[in-house]
């Protein structure tokens, strides 16, 4: 429930919908946000389930590269 209460930092896609409706705007369009390091800690690859292997590449494609 949005009621001009405040100002929040979230990424874009949670708060997707609300924008296009105009029920959030978003402030500072032009501030770059610092990179964050991203880790995926698993056991071994060895026997690795294929779901886990499915994840990895799927973050793998979603990660900005520098």
């Amino acid at each position: 429930m949005c009621n001009g209460d405040g100002i929040i930092r979230l990424p874009e896609f949670y708060i997707e919908q609300q924008i296009k409706t105009g029920e959030l705007i978003l402030l500072f369009e032009d501030y770059v946000f610092p990179m964050v390091d991203v880790y995926a800690l698993y056991p071994t690859r060895k026997h690795l389930a294929s779901k886990v292997r499915c994840f990895l590449d799927l973050i793998d494609e979603m990660v900005v590269k520098p």
